[in-house]
């Protein structure tokens, strides 16, 4: 790695934080992109309350999410605006889950992400209320020490992987991939956090460390 770049890790249900994704893994913070064949919409360019985000559905799959680009400031990160999905809007996510989902925000409120149907996922409760928690933690600390540094905006982008068989496409992701890049989109962090199905024991999903040290050690290394 050129000394000029930033260092770079990787966040997953395995280990609280990697310099390297887990061998087998084949991750690739690269396949984080804008997918071929599908339009590419690009939603809140004229509100600077609300991250600009770059939005991929899926038109043919009951609109599921397939790809986020969101382009967040600091004046995104200190807004105090309430963006739960509205109930209606909320079923409409469950929709596309299994009994026991819960509707999962991409970008979440701690960034200004809006509860919309473009904007959201049926994710596994255990994964919602403690690992993406944690995740999005060690992401904001990182995104607001980069932002009163000399970044005018972040990119923070999710791709969601689907199970899909050859005559059957999915509604529910089986993972999401994200990574965090600064205004030069140099790679700062990356990783993967899977959704599985009917998992209700929470100590499978302990390795991803909750304490203030864990978040220390991950927010600091760019």
């Amino acid at each position: 790695m050129a000394q000029n770049q930033p260092k770079q890790y990787f966040i997953s249900e395995y280990n609280s934080h990697l310099d390297l994704p887990p061998l087998k893994t084949n991750f690739n913070p690269n396949d984080i992109c804008e997918q071929p064949n599908l339009i590419l919409t690009s939603i809140n360019l004229n509100n600077d309350e609300l991250a600009t985000r770059h939005v991929q559905t899926d038109p043919e799959v009951k609109n599921r999410f397939i790809y986020q680009c969101a382009e967040v400031t600091l004046k995104n990160l200190k807004n105090k605006f309430k963006l739960s999905f509205p109930e209606k809007l909320r079923k409409k996510v469950l929709e596309l889950g299994e009994n026991g989902d819960h509707a999962g925000h991409v970008l979440g409120n701690r960034f200004s992400g809006e509860g919309v149907l473009n904007n959201g996922f049926p994710q596994n409760a255990v994964i919602n209320q403690v690992n993406w928690k944690v995740m999005e933690k060690v992401i904001y600390v990182t995104m607001e020490k980069l932002l009163n540094e000399k970044n005018n905006f972040v990119k923070y982008s999710h791709l969601a992987v689907y199970d899909d068989k050859q005559k059957e496409k999915k509604t529910r992701p089986k993972e999401i991939l994200f990574k965090l890049e600064n205004e030069k989109k140099e790679l700062i962090i990356y990783g993967k956090l899977d959704n599985p199905s009917n998992v209700k024991n929470k100590e499978y999903f302990t390795n991803l460390s909750t304490n203030n040290k864990t978040f220390q050690k991950v927010s600091i290394y760019f």
